[in-house]
């Protein structure tokens, strides 16, 4: 079973903003835990960059009661909460920076050298507020590196068969461009 879901966190540096995920329960589920993959770009301490995956509790320490909701509300959880005592990428742990970074990919501005798709809902909102980033000048940080892209691991068709599917990083462009 793969679920695929749209997550619109309320609070947060990405507030309004909608990030699509992939959760891909195996066969045994709920006995074992889903594999989730955010498919849409994100700038997140607790979400690697280079392939989507999330650094969650509730899935390190699954028990077989745990839901599908009970996955998404601590996505959405953890999205409006980043926990910075735990990063898994490097750039979290300047929270000034991280801030800056993250607006930056939302707004679809360069970042580290590359330019990732726009996040169209987060845009019309800041865009609407008034807080529309729109200096493209590439912020200098050598402690930083966005790396990869997220990416789609795979997506389950109709017939039960599992279709890979091009990474985000096919969306970026280099910045040069």
């Amino acid at each position: 079973l793969s679920v695929i879901v749209s997550l619109n966190p309320k609070f947060g540096r990405n507030a309004h903003a909608a990030f699509v995920v992939n959760i891909d329960c195996p066969l045994p589920y709920p006995r074992f835990r889903p594999e989730v993959r955010f498919i849409t770009p994100i700038f997140h301490p607790n979400i690697y960059i280079g392939d989507g995956g999330v650094c969650l509790s509730l899935l390190t320490e699954w028990h077989s009661c745990y839901s599908l909701l009970d996955v998404v509300k601590a996505l959405i959880y953890l999205i409006e909460h980043p926990n910075f005592d735990s990063p898994n990428d490097e750039f979290a742990t300047n929270e000034e920076l991280y801030t800056k970074m993250t607006l930056r990919l939302l707004a679809g501005l360069r970042v580290n050298g590359r330019r990732f798709p726009p996040n169209q809902a987060w845009c019309e909102w800041a865009e609407a507020n008034g807080c529309l980033p729109v200096d493209d000048e590439e912020l200098e940080d050598d402690s930083t590196d966005a790396g990869g892209a997220v990416h789609v691991e795979a997506q389950q068709e109709p017939n039960n068969r599992i279709e890979s599917l091009p990474s985000v990083a096919t969306y970026a462009h280099d910045a040069s461009q």
